[in-house]
C-alpha cells in the first residue's frame, strides 16, 4: 500500500460533537461474526472480479455511510469509504476519534475536498478515505478494511443491513449475487468521489 498522502481534515467536515461508534451488545456482535466472515470472503471475490470501469458500491440501508470499489484495469483497484465530505446528515458525521480509527485500519485520509479544481487536487488521492491494490493482487486486504470500516467505524451491526449497486461506466447494470445483499435498482446512482469518477 502506498505511503499516506498529505491529509485534509477541515473542521467543517469533522463532527463538532464527540461521538463514539454505535455500540452493540457482545451477544449481538458475536452472533454476527460468522455472517461478517462470510461476507468478507464473498466481497474479496467480487472485488477481484471487477474489470476496468466497473464500480461496486455497498451502502448502509439506513445511513449515508458506504464503501465503494472501482476496477482500474492494469492500474489495479481503488477502494473508498465515506468521509464527512459526502455525509449530509449531521447525526451521521464522523468524529475525529472515528477518523483516527480509520487511520489505524489502514485507510488513507482525504487529500482534497469535493469542490477542489482538478488542477489543484492531490493525485493520487480522493475526497474520501481511500486505498489502492495493484493489478491482480489478493483483494482480501481491501475486503477486510471495508468490513472493519463498516463494523467498527460506521457501526453496521450485521451485513444484512447493507445493500449494493454495481454498474459499468457505460450505464450497464451489474449483478453480484454471491454478496447475498439486497441489490438496489437505482439507475441514477451518483458516484460519490472525484477520484473514482475521474479515474
Amino acid at each position: 500500500m502506498p505511503p499516506k498522502n498529505p491529509t485534509v481534515t477541515p473542521s467543517r467536515y469533522l463532527s463538532n460533537t464527540p461521538r463514539d461508534t454505535p455500540q452493540f451488545s457482545r451477544e449481538t456482535q458475536l452472533s454476527a461474526t460468522p455472517a461478517w466472515s462470510e461476507f468478507r470472503r464473498n466481497l474479496a471475490t467480487c472485488i477481484a472480479a471487477l474489470e476496468e470501469d466497473e464500480i461496486l458500491i455497498i451502502s448502509h440501508k439506513f445511513s449515508p455511510h458506504y464503501v465503494q470499489f472501482a476496477g482500474l484495469g492494469w492500474h489495479g483497484t481503488r477502494a473508498e469509504a465515506a468521509s464527512n465530505a459526502f455525509i449530509d446528515a449531521p447525526e451521521a458525521l464522523l468524529s475525529e476519534q472515528q477518523y483516527q480509527r480509520m487511520d489505524r485500519i489502514g485507510w488513507h485520509r482525504a487529500t482534497f475536498l469535493p469542490d477542489t479544481p482538478i488542477t489543484e487536487a492531490v493525485v493520487p488521492g480522493s475526497p474520501n478515505f481511500f486505498a489502492d491494490a495493484p493489478y491482480q493482487s489478493d483483494m482480501k486486504a481491501l475486503a477486510t478494511m471495508a468490513v472493519r470500516a463498516l463494523r467498527e467505524v460506521y457501526g453496521v451491526p450485521h451485513p444484512g443491513m447493507l445493500s449494493y449497486v454495481a454498474f459499468h461506466r457505460n450505464g450497464t447494470s451489474l449483478r453480484f449475487p454471491t454478496l447475498r445483499l439486497l441489490r438496489e435498482m437505482n439507475t441514477e446512482v451518483t458516484i460519490r468521489s472525484g477520484s473514482v469518477e475521474s479515474a
